[in-house]
């Protein structure tokens, strides 16, 4: 028999049985070096193909799967597939399991974007950035803060901390203009209450070609805020009006990404000078070899912070940078 989780901390705190690793590539990498630093015990990787079955990876042997759930008739144990091909996976285990007689329960890595804040209609889809937070938020020193940012980035960087999203700006756009006007005087912007919207157009710059979109936006004196990924019902600004109040002053992150928005070198340069802690996320772009920053992360298209197939420790150490260590 095989059960079905999505719950890592249920598949990894409420039961006792022996856990494997199904996927030895990249995600399962980063599941098991977690899983070392934690103490978490697991027994092996398993997986479709294996060129030196027993060889190491990630301290641990490798193993065909088909191969080595023979040796579990009769028992029961847990496993975690770590692969995007989660599904294939997950049938051949529940095959194996009727004709090796082992009881299984799989975790399996699935959870919705951050931008679908209704799940009532929406579909999990793999995100192993989603999964992994889980065990980076025990590695969070502090109180959770403040992330700034011009787009979708600071509820991306909450949701692969399994934070709560602790910002007013999650799921909103800002030119950058605005947003470095945000960004060097918050307290003045955030102590203004929302209390009505109006549709605008956001003019932004992605895969080299201009875009726009009409979209619900307010005006905060003289900067107007953009809500992206959002209902029509008023409901984002009774957030933003919520969370502009618990904004820790005392730690404030502010990130500026051209993801979609277009940089000027002016922009960069003001925003560079910010006192706040601060990230640029810049992709290829005119102004890359001008802007002299250590806080700058050059990214490009499948930059892990929006790609829901590869861990943000491939390019990035979100938890050195969160905790200040970076």
């Amino acid at each position: 028999m095989v059960s079905i989780t999505k719950n890592l901390k249920e598949f990894i705190e409420e039961y006792n049985e022996e856990i494997y690793i199904y996927g030895a590539g990249n995600s399962g990498y980063w599941f098991g070096y977690y899983m070392n630093l934690c103490d978490i015990h697991f027994v092996c990787y398993l997986d479709q193909k294996v060129d030196h079955p027993g060889c190491l990876f990630n301290e641990k042997p490798i193993f065909i799967g088909q191969d080595y759930l023979k040796r579990c008739s009769g028992k029961n144990i847990r496993i975690l597939i770590s692969s995007v091909h989660y599904a294939n996976i997950l049938t051949s285990i529940i095959e194996w399991s009727l004709e090796f007689n082992f009881s299984c329960l799989c975790y399996l890595p699935v959870g919705y974007e951050v931008v679908e804040m209704d799940h009532s209609n929406k579909i999990l889809s793999y995100n192993i950035n989603i999964a992994l937070s889980y065990f980076r938020k025990k590695f969070y020193k502090g109180k959770v803060p403040t992330i700034l940012s011009n787009d979708c980035t600071a509820g991306a960087i909450y949701q692969a901390l399994g934070m709560p999203m602790a910002s007013p700006t999650v799921n909103v756009g800002l030119t950058e203009k605005d947003f470095i006007k945000l960004c060097k005087n918050p307290k003045h912007y955030f102590g203004i209450e929302i209390s009505k919207y109006e549709y605008g157009q956001l003019i932004g710059f992605c895969n080299g070609k201009p875009w726009k979109a009409e979209l619900p936006c307010s005006k905060i004196d003289d900067i107007t805020v953009y809500w992206a990924h959002s209902d029509e019902d008023g409901r984002f600004i009774n957030r933003w009006n919520i969370l502009r109040k618990k904004v820790n002053y005392d730690n404030l992150i502010c990130c500026m990404s051209n993801n979609k928005m277009q940089f000027t070198k002016k922009g960069l340069d003001e925003f560079s000078n910010i006192k706040s802690r601060k990230l640029i996320i810049m992709y290829k772009d005119k102004y890359s070899n001008m802007v002299e920053s250590e806080n700058i992360i050059f990214a490009n298209r499948n930059f892990a912070l929006w790609n829901k197939d590869t861990a943000i420790e491939n390019n990035f150490d979100l938890i050195g940078w969160v905790n200040g260590d970076k």
